[in-house]
């Protein structure tokens, strides 16, 4: 009994607040109570309150209101004009109006992921031509500096002197020369060869073709 009290002063109070969207002139207003439903409307706008839920619904129905005398049954509103007969199952159209409310914000979230996708594409994209050598190779004329030293092999440091990265950390330096040689062999196969130094097997010599 205590919650029945309840939810009908919660239902009151529902259609208290609904009430002013309306405006404030309460006899342009109409009420129908449908079985699961109460509804509010005037001219061709409908306040459609859920009575388990207390939910409420804008309903837009422009084609039907204006005009016709309207009773009901059930939870179906009937629209009669002259001889011209229709109806409006309210069950029916608020779920029309979830389902394209649904696919409303699955199309939001599709682009907002969609979105994202392309500025992280674009990040990563602009992160690569930032450490990619490919334009290193074209400012510092690698390959004119390299032509110089056809036919010769040259030792780890004097291959770092050569690229101008003898000033970089052991790391930096290893990871860059390693990028430079193989964008240089990818245009001119095997103008770059490495091989072990005889003399000392952790190190590497570079023969120039």
């Amino acid at each position: 009994m205590e919650r029945s009290l309840i939810r009908l002063f919660l239902f009151s109070c529902m259609i208290i607040v609904s009430i002013p969207m309306y405006g404030s002139n309460k006899n342009s207003m109409e009420t129908i109570q449908l079985k699961d439903y109460v509804v509010h409307y005037k001219q061709h706008e409908m306040l459609v309150i859920d009575k388990n839920t207390l939910e409420t619904h804008l309903v837009d129905e422009k084609n039907t209101l204006p005009g016709y005398n309207i009773s009901s049954i059930g939870n179906r509103l009937i629209f009669k004009k002259n001889k011209h007969t229709t109806e409006l199952d309210i069950y029916q159209k608020l779920q029309e109006l979830k389902q394209q409310k649904m696919q409303m914000i699955g199309l939001i979230f599709s682009l907002l992921i969609l979105t994202i996708l392309i500025i992280y594409n674009y990040k990563v994209r602009q992160k690569r031509n930032k450490t990619s050598p490919l334009p290193v190779l074209e400012k510092h004329n690698y390959y004119d500096k390299i032509s110089t030293c056809s036919g010769k092999t040259l030792r780890t440091h004097e291959m770092d002197e050569l690229f101008d990265i003898d000033k970089l950390s052991y790391d930096s330096r290893k990871l860059k020369r390693h990028r430079l040689i193989q964008e240089i062999n990818k245009k001119h196969p095997e103008l770059i060869q490495r091989i072990k130094d005889k003399e000392d097997q952790r190190k590497y010599l570079y023969i120039i073709n």
